[in-house]
Formats: C-alpha cells, structure tokens, sequence
C-alpha cells in the first residue's frame, strides 16, 4: 500500500512498486464502486440522491480504478479526516465492488507512469 499526502512531500511506499506491464500491453481501465459506510456514508446516501440525481438506494458510493493488479483510489487520512490520501492497493488489500464495476477505457501506459501521474505537480 502507498499513500500520497496532496499537501505532504511525496509518496512513501509501504510496499514497492512492482512493475507488470513494462511491455505497454493494452489493459482495461476499471472503475470499481462501493457503498460509504459510517457517518459520511449515511450522508452520502441521502444526499447523493439530489446532488448527482442517483435513483440507486445506494446512492453515491467511494469509487476506484483498477489497472492491471493495482487499485488506485483517493480518501481522507484516517487520522484526523483532514489531509486527501491517494492510495495504491495490491493484491488481497483490493476491496470488493458492493454497487458494481465497469470498464471506462483501456491504457498502455506503464505501473511506473500510472504511479508517477499520481505524484504532486510541485515535485
């Protein structure tokens, strides 16, 4: 797992970035979606029916992409809620969709590209 502090200096990575598509093959692009759960999921689910006009009884959910083996998603840091978190997720720490996946394009780009996308613009 890899955080990014938008507001800190750079990624740290718990676990290293192991490169699977060096040979820039096609993949698809998946967005995974799954229920908020908490006190902002119980706002987010009455909510979210009026600002997006979501008919789900979902309603909006926390939503992610999926390239190859890696999950990327954004969140706030569990410490104080305060800082936004990008996060890169392998293997079993990838969470289940609860409201569904689709794919939403195809990329040739690399891990390592995808990774640096990611990092802030002041680097």
């Amino acid at each position: 797992m890899s955080y990014l502090g938008i507001t800190g200096n750079g990624p740290t990575f718990e676990y290293p970035l192991v490169e699977e598509n060096a040979a820039k093959e096609l993949r698809p692009i998946v967005i995974k979606c799954r229920k908020v759960k908490g006190k902002r999921g119980w706002l987010v689910r009455r909510v979210g029916k009026y600002i997006a006009k979501d008919t789900s009884p979902e309603g909006l959910g926390h939503r992610a992409l999926v390239v190859g083996s890696h999950l990327h998603e954004l969140h706030t840091d569990e410490a104080n809620q305060k800082y936004l978190v990008a996060q890169r997720l392998t293997g079993e720490q990838i969470w289940k969709a609860s409201i569904g996946e689709t794919v939403k394009g195809y990329t040739r780009l690399t891990d390592q590209e995808i990774a640096d996308q990611g990092k802030p613009l002041d680097e």
